[in-house]
């Protein structure tokens, strides 16, 4: 039975809400007041990102639980809550108010232990978030293969689809628009027989209406789809999941779902993660204590963070393998390091690139943000193209046609010359993504005129034409249509 939190404690503009099990974790932890918990800096930072921090936390029982602190000095969520639903509700409030929905209505779904919220005036403030741990691994770690408990099979992908079938039919049937449906927010675990189970998580943008909508599905399935990498589901999976969907709702959703994805594929975010290999999840990030530096755990020695994390980085010693190498920093904008930052997650198993060993994100105008990164012990593309045998041009036009494709997709290019970041080693390029960056007027025609020129001035006109047409670069939307690159 779901328990409906109730009202803990007013003070002041703050107010506080809690189940028997929330309000017991909350005095466990030393969070009675809202105060406390804007305060709280305990457990382990395991998401960080603007105005909010996500704390994986262990109760007495030994169960985790996750504590989402949020710190808003807009109002631009009161404002979208007094159109939903009459009320001023903070963003932690609202998907708190959307999880027990959801619960209701008989979705598998994160448990409400406790929320809060301060809201002066026109200002949301401080708010929170406290819920149980789901059951299982994000959808994404299951399609990389790399879940333990659920092995990718034949079989298993075939009751995962009808599994994901049913809870986006059911969603859209009962008039439910989750702006977030996104492989990680959905959890994949198995009942007592074997079956699988989908859960949802982070459900803050999530919408209600009395009646079924195509625009509304249609949105809904886009997002999921262009957030499904290549290499992990093909185009006919795609199209027969799209085309069961459309027998369980009775709606023509096939030709909006493929429109809306277009219109997705043409912003550089969605096109992040279409890789055509397998990319690896995600690795273990060590955090600050005040979520903005991350590191990389297969370079850094935990104990080691203590060093940087209050100062400034200049250098950093760290440990990748014998012997010890020297981290490069790169400083920046917040929106160019970040940038650097998401280059090198979209494009593992495309582009061999550097390896990226920590960021900071900084916060407000003052803050600079910085990323660092183990540069490759290559020369330079430039250096090596003069000295380059004629029989390693087709290996270098399709090492080109590869880079250049993947920097195109994800709407990303030097911001000078594009020779410039590229390495050469073992007849494979290396790419060094850092600042400055490129990310409008880009398409393959003014791409191939950049590197014929960049080429004669290296090898002269007669050789550049003759590497330049063996140099190929396109690639495909996840339904199949050429993707719109002009932007």
């Amino acid at each position: 039975m779901l328990e409906e939190p109730k009202q803990l404690k007013t003070v002041g503009s703050g107010r506080l809400w809690g189940t028997s099990a929330g309000e017991e974790l909350l005095d466990f932890l030393g969070l009675s007041t809202l105060l406390a918990v804007e305060e709280f800096s305990g457990g382990e930072v395991v998401n960080a990102g603007g105005h909010r921090l996500v704390r994986k936390l262990q109760g007495p029982q030994g169960e985790i639980a996750y504590l989402k602190q949020s710190f808003r000095a807009s109002g631009g969520g009161l404002f979208q809550s007094v159109l939903k639903r009459g009320k001023r509700y903070s963003a932690s409030r609202l998907e708190a108010a959307n999880l027990l929905r959801l619960g209701k209505a008989g979705f598998t779904c994160a448990e409400v232990l406790a929320f809060g919220e301060d809201i002066k005036g026109l200002s949301e403030g401080f708010s929170f978030l406290l819920t149980l741990e789901v059951a299982g691994d994000d959808l994404e770690t299951y399609l990389s293969g790399h879940m333990k408990s659920y092995c990718r099979t034949e079989d298993h992908d075939l009751a995962v689809i009808s599994a994901l079938v049913d809870l986006s039919t059911r969603l859209i049937n009962l008039g439910f628009y989750f702006e977030d449906l996104v492989p990680k927010h959905i959890y994949l675990s198995q009942d007592k027989e074997g079956g699988v189970v989908l859960s949802l998580i982070d459900v803050a943008r999530l919408d209600v209406s009395k009646a079924k909508s195509v625009a509304r599905g249609a949105k809904m399935l886009a997002k999921l789809n262009v957030n499904l990498p290549l290499a992990q589901v093909g185009h006919s999976s795609r199209i027969r999941f799209l085309r069961a969907i459309e027998l369980k709702t009775h709606l023509s959703l096939f030709t909006s779902t493929h429109e809306e994805t277009e219109r997705l594929l043409a912003k550089r975010r969605y096109r992040f993660v279409l890789s055509p290999y397998t990319r690896p999840p995600n690795p273990k990030l060590l955090r600050s204590s005040n979520g903005r530096q991350a590191w990389v755990a297969d370079f850094v020695d935990p104990l080691k963070l203590a060093q940087i994390d209050a100062g400034p980085v200049d250098t950093f010693e760290f440990a990748k393998s014998e012997p010890e190498a020297q981290m490069l920093v790169v400083e920046g904008s917040h929106e160019d390091i970040k940038l650097m930052v998401n280059l090198h997650s979209a494009l593992s198993g495309w582009v061999k690139k550097s390896d990226l060993v920590g960021w900071e994100i900084g916060s407000g105008d003052a803050q600079q943000s910085w990323a660092g990164y183990c540069p490759a012990d290559a020369p330079w593309l430039k250096d090596s193209l003069a000295t380059l045998a004629d029989s390693k041009g087709a290996i270098l036009a399709h090492n080109l046609s590869q880079v250049l494709s993947a920097f195109l997709q994800v709407g990303v290019l030097p911001g000078h010359d594009l020779l410039g970041v590229l390495k050469w080693q073992n007849d494979v390029i290396i790419a060094e993504f850092k600042p400055p960056f490129r990310t409008k007027d880009l398409n393959v025609d003014s791409l191939g005129i950049q590197l014929a020129e960049e080429l004669t001035g290296i090898l002269g006109p007669r050789k550049a034409e003759s590497l330049v047409r063996l140099v190929q670069i396109g690639r495909r939307g996840p339904l199949g249509s050429r993707m719109t690159l002009v932007r």
